[in-house]
């Protein structure tokens, strides 16, 4: 999941959504979106669904599912892809914000839902785990998985991370145009890794895995937390397609809707690499290692030391609010 903190200027983000063109006016040139910027709509949402959790748990379930990781898969894509999805067509159908999609339920709950979503995709999950993804993937091979390195990384991660938040329309622009390609790029370099290069055969599959694999997949797909974290940051997705001047409705739902779908792709094939990783690193990894564990161990057996860089560059673009859920793994 991207970054809750790109509520705030959502024009250093994404320039590319805004009429640059002065008219003397505070009216838009247009009121439909060209063919490149819905592709690049697109390429927004999913760049806001990736985070921690998105590569983390799909390895771990594709280790400890085995011989039944696809039925797994299936779980897990319902709820990691499917739930998120929809939650992006609701918002954009009420109008993007979270208080109007809860005005059935009354304002009082309509507060609560929306603080719990907060905490959940913030401090109490998501962000914690934005810096220890990072940290064990692209930085413990080099410091040592100890208390000390942690403390001392996750100070300088949050100074920068407060630092990003503060300017976000100088400093997002950058890290847009720079980081974010990056992790593109190491996440198909690893997605195709994962296809060609397994590490060894299939792993046999806990006991949880082989008597439910579809609902424990479909658990751990919600753990990624990417539909709350859609309930927080759709209002990113529907206002980027305002900012270009559409303020039908029904053109809001279309646009939003394609942005999704081209978002679920996108995530779809990326956990099915990761889950096909998971599944063949038993020969790497013991079966109860996090996410984190079996990508250190894949990319270190597929590319030697040098890869734990472009690993921890994939886990690197981070910000509050993308990441993944509580750790709970199966023994």
């Amino acid at each position: 999941m991207a970054a809750v903190s790109s509520l705030r200027g959502e024009r250093g983000i994404f320039p590319f959504f805004y009429n640059t063109t002065s008219t003397g006016s505070n009216e838009f040139m247009t009121h439909q979106l060209k063919s490149r910027d819905i592709i690049a709509l697109g390429f927004m949402t999913f760049a806001l669904f990736v985070g921690a959790g998105n590569i983390i748990f799909p390895p771990m379930v594709g280790l400890q599912a085995g011989e039944h990781v696809w039925t797994a898969a299936i779980g897990f894509l319902i709820t990691a892809v499917g739930l998120p999805v929809l939650t992006v067509v609701a918002l954009a159908k009420v109008g993007g914000g979270v208080e109007s999609l809860s005005t059935p339920i009354g304002k009082v709950a309509g507060i609560l839902l929306a603080v719990v979503c907060y905490l959940a995709v913030g401090p109490l999950f998501a962000t914690p785990r934005t810096a220890t993804v990072s940290f064990e993937v692209g930085i413990a091979p080099l410091t040592g998985d100890g208390p000390l390195p942690l403390l001392i990384y996750s100070v300088i991660y949050f100074a920068l991370v407060i630092l990003v938040s503060l300017y976000p329309g100088k400093l997002l622009d950058t890290v847009g145009n720079f980081l974010a390609p990056l992790k593109i790029i190491a996440l198909i370099v690893l997605a195709v890794a994962a296809i060609i290069w397994p590490a060894g055969p299939i792993s046999d599959a806990l006991e949880a895995y082989r008597t439910a694999p579809f609902s424990n997949g479909f658990v751990n797909g919600y753990l990624t937390m990417d539909t709350l974290g859609a309930m927080v940051f759709g209002i990113v997705i529907v206002n980027a397609a305002r900012s270009r001047g559409v303020s039908e409705a029904r053109l809001l739902t279309r646009y939003t809707v394609w942005a999704g779908l081209m978002a679920g792709v996108g995530l779809t094939l990326l956990y099915l690499a990761l889950f096909r990783l998971g599944s063949d690193s038993a020969t790497l990894v013991d079966q109860s290692a996090n996410g984190a564990a079996i990508l250190h161990a894949y990319v270190q057996h597929t590319f030697g030391g040098a890869g734990q860089f472009p690993a921890g560059g994939a886990d690197l673009h981070r910000l509050p609010g993308d990441g993944g859920g509580p750790d709970l793994r199966l023994r």
